[in-house]
């Protein structure tokens, strides 16, 4: 670390304590949209500072652009409060509802269980049972097939799901093995992706759920497993990636934690290469955040097939090919596009945080741990894309819509 990275560094930290003070004194808890967004942004743009790796430099540019989007963000979700909100409006928790909770978890299995076992079927068929496990990293290419692999996708909502039954005392010893098979699956998926999205949704359910009883200590214990979890993936699944890059000597003796730190900080560096218009011109308007409809137009034939992910640019220690929520909106839009969707994330997540914390319903929790993962992991990518539309669209139709004759959102809740 440079004598220039330590304004930077007092500066983000100062920023990441500063939302916990505002959550608590907005909402009465730590941890809520605010800490997720503006918190996480800030700790990892502290954490690039620290020059583990040998990143390039960031140009104060970047760092006032991040710096508007987390203040954007914040008024947003002050104006979803409304005039006269008082935080203790949200302590009295209302009267659980658990229409159609069981359904939706069983149903949830039997179609993410179905979904992985049928591709096992295909795959041990085509390449045979000891191939595959001699060679686990195939499962990365391979096991996720069109159309097929989205029935064992939705395997991500089962976790959550799962924690807003046991915190009510609704689960059955038998619902662990459940749990299990929706895990395995998304295991067997080989997209590291897929069990990070499930684990930080059931985090940010039981903070919803148990606002009083989430502590510091669950969220970092949840980080270390799901650090525990990249180290084992890097070496048995991801084997064809680097995990060794140049850095300071502490780095070079923890190599192991050298990937993980790049996934955390590797966003800022990257994002250098939008402000400093070294990407290359988007392939289509709105390649970003526009990315459910122009999957869907392709798929439907109607427009040609549009790359599924960005192009990658240099850190200073290895090619990256996400550039944070802001970066990529920014990459879209410009800064001031990158400033209206700041506000717009932080006015709709408050919005579905009230009322997850409100309403008596179980879905709209569900629909806010869906949303929250894509909050929480802000400082990495915009996530608001296809396979979260998709999420977001089968909880609505099978935790709203079909149980409860047609009605697409609960009517009895205002505010």
């Amino acid at each position: 670390m440079r004598d220039a990275d330590f304004p930077w560094l007092v500066v983000f930290l100062t920023v990441a304590l500063v939302s916990v003070r505002l959550s608590r004194r907005m909402f009465g808890t730590w941890f809520s949209p605010l800490t997720m967004y503006i918190g996480m942004n800030a700790l990892s743009m502290a954490m690039y500072h620290i020059k583990w790796l040998a990143y390039h430099e960031v140009c104060v540019a970047t760092h006032l652009i991040l710096l508007g989007s987390m203040f954007a963000f914040y008024v947003g979700s002050h104006n979803a409060l409304g005039r006269g909100f008082k935080p203790e409006s949200l302590r009295a928790a209302p009267k659980p509802d658990f229409a159609n909770l069981d359904h939706f978890f069983y149903i949830t299995v039997v179609i993410s269980t179905f979904g992985w076992i049928l591709a096992s079927m295909i795959l041990v068929s085509k390449f045979g049972f000891g191939v595959l496990v001699r060679n686990i990293w195939m499962l990365q290419n391979e096991f996720q097939m069109q159309f097929i692999g989205y029935l064992n996708m939705l395997g991500i909502l089962v976790l959550p799901i799962h924690v807003i039954r046991y915190l009510h005392g609704r689960t059955r010893p038998l619902d662990l093995l459940l749990v299990g098979s929706a895990l395995f699956g998304l295991l067997l998926s080989g997209i590291k992706g897929y069990l990070v999205v499930s684990t930080i949704g059931a985090m940010v359910v039981w903070s919803v759920v148990r606002p009083d009883r989430f502590r510091p200590a669950h969220l970092m214990g949840a980080l270390g497993v799901l650090l525990m979890f990249f180290i084992v993936y890097s070496a048995r699944i991801d084997v064809f990636v680097s995990n060794s890059f140049a850095g300071s000597e502490v780095s070079q003796k923890f190599s192991y934690l050298q990937r993980p730190y790049l996934y955390f900080t590797g966003s800022w560096p990257a994002f250098e290469s939008v402000i400093t218009g070294i990407m290359p011109d988007q392939p289509r308007w709105g390649f970003v955040t526009l990315q459910p409809l122009w999957k869907l137009l392709s798929g439907l034939g109607i427009i040609e097939s549009v790359p599924h992910v960005l192009p990658f640019s240099t850190t200073g220690v290895s090619p990256f090919n996400v550039y944070a929520f802001a970066g990529e909106v920014f990459w879209d839009w410009g800064l001031t596009g990158c400033l209206i969707f700041s506000w717009l994330l932080g006015h709709i997540s408050t919005r579905l945080y009230l009322r997850a914390r409100r309403c008596p319903y179980w879905g709209h929790t569900l629909v806010y741990g869906v949303v929250g993962y894509g909050v929480f992991m802000s400082t990495f990518a915009y996530f608001f894309r296809f396979n979260m539309m998709l999420l977001l669209l089968y909880t609505y139709m099978f935790g709203f819509v079909l149980p409860r004759g047609g009605i697409f959102v609960d009517r009895r809740w205002r505010g």
